[in-house]
């Protein structure tokens, strides 16, 4: 099992723990308005959790996603949440009620396997990172995902960070940092 450690840096110099969860495997999270959003590599269970984080001193699960049963990256835009998944697939979940998650979409491409690792996202485009590298993916119909480009790698993204400055940084496994 894992834990969502809630912890107060406003005083960098003396870091305070604040509250606690018990989660199943978190690999991912991400901030999004009173809530954080955690890709869980549960294999079987939910591959999206919701908390709602509004009390640091006591977090509480308002809901999961489980049609992507493993995930190892998060993301979210709004009311919507993107899910890398273990099985190669990249899923479009609403978020606009935190207690029932939908699907929206789901992107995936027959021709290859692409183990998701990693995502970001920039309004109607999200980048996916996979074990082959990047595939930039058009939202702006999101129950349609559709590629627009695949980035070739020389490992797993494993690591994304997408600026507003329209740069993303990847890292990856064998081949180093990519801008």
């Amino acid at each position: 099992g894992g834990t969502l450690q809630i912890v107060d840096v406003s005083i960098p110099q003396l870091p305070v723990p604040r509250g606690s969860l018990s989660i199943s495997k978190g690999l991912d999270v991400v901030h999004h308005g009173s809530m954080v959003l955690i890709a869980d590599e549960d294999f079987g269970g939910s591959g999206l959790k919701i908390i709602d984080v509004g009390s640091p001193d006591s977090p509480i699960e308002l809901g999961a996603y489980a049609d992507c049963s493993s995930a190892s990256g998060v993301a979210a835009d709004g009311d919507l949440a993107f899910l890398a998944c273990n099985d190669g697939t990249m899923h479009v979940v609403s978020i606009a009620d935190p207690a029932m998650p939908t699907q929206v979409g789901v992107y995936s491409d027959s021709s290859v396997f692409l183990q998701g690792s990693s995502i970001g996202s920039d309004g109607d485009v999200v980048w996916y990172g996979h074990l082959g590298g990047v595939d930039i993916i058009d939202i702006a119909n999101p129950a349609q995902p559709t590629l627009t480009l695949r980035f070739e790698t020389a490992g797993a993204v494993r690591g994304m960070e997408v600026g507003e400055d329209g740069n993303a940084w990847l890292a990856a496994s064998n081949g180093g940092l990519y801008r």
